[in-house]
């Protein structure tokens, strides 16, 4: 396949993952298995603006990640495809994205309670292992934060996260 070639894969499986088609995702996967562990998804970050004096609301685009299919599940919110990639195509929990980033960090700043739960259930020694977030270069703490839900960033805590282990 040639980059272009790949590209309209990356899109295709990133849209299914978006659609919650795991069928569609599974199916791409299987003819393209190299496309498991590639690292080269877009993640574009919108934050919404609410002028509540107009009530019209704002869509700023901010940046774009190079990501991980992990990651990609986890911005989805879609636990399905995350436990997939997980348990059958034995794909890290802590595989890190070409900008640092963790799957956790999408599923806090998305507000993925469930998916933030199993990373905390499959790798329980997250924060207490300092191999395992060292090369973060990301405050996770920022990014449950992001999500305004008080159960996500409990979760964090609750599961060992301390203001200095980051």
């Amino acid at each position: 396949l040639n980059d272009n070639q790949k590209d309209i894969l990356r899109q295709n499986v990133s849209s299914s993952l978006l659609k919650y088609d795991i069928l569609e995702v599974i199916k791409i996967l299987d003819q393209y298995p190299s496309l498991l562990l590639d690292a080269n998804y877009k993640i574009e970050y919108f934050f919404n603006y609410f002028l509540l004096t107009s009530e019209i609301q704002l869509s700023i685009y901010t940046s774009k990640t190079w990501s991980h299919i992990v990651d990609i599940a986890a911005y989805a919110d879609f636990l399905e495809a995350f436990i997939y990639f997980s348990e059958r195509k034995n794909v890290p929990l802590t595989i890190l994205s070409l900008n640092s980033f963790l799957p956790l960090h999408y599923a806090l700043s998305c507000n993925s309670l469930e998916i933030v739960n199993y990373i905390f259930f499959k790798v329980p020694n997250l924060f207490t292992d300092e191999t395992q977030i060292k090369n973060v270069d990301h405050s996770l703490l920022y990014y449950a934060i992001e999500s305004n839900n008080i159960r996500i960033v409990q979760s964090l805590f609750n599961n060992g996260y301390s203001v200095r282990s980051q």
